[in-house]
């Protein structure tokens, strides 16, 4: 893959301060050095941002249906305890 042809991306990944025939002057090259761990980390943030994402959809369809497996539960139980007291009040208690 010739220069034209890599994306911004693989550009700006390459080290532009490197190298001894360089015609930087060092405050360039610092400027430079600065500018690209900047966006190492931005990219860096990008990933982990992601990342918490995935996690967090994750978790809401976890809590939902956990959230609708308890409304269950507790119907469930509500049911059992009306056929308790209506077995009860006829005497036939289990």
């Amino acid at each position: 893959m010739d220069e034209k042809q890599k994306s911004f991306e693989e550009i700006s990944k390459t080290s532009w301060a490197a190298g001894p025939t360089s015609s930087l002057t060092l405050g360039e090259k610092v400027t430079l050095g600065s500018l690209q761990r900047i966006a190492t980390a931005t990219e860096s943030m990008a990933v982990n941002f992601r990342e918490m994402q995935s996690s967090l959809d994750y978790y809401k369809t976890r809590a939902k249906r956990l959230e609708e497996e308890n409304k269950r539960l507790q119907r469930r139980l509500s049911a059992q305890k009306g056929a308790t007291t209506k077995a009860a009040k006829k005497g036939q208690t289990p």
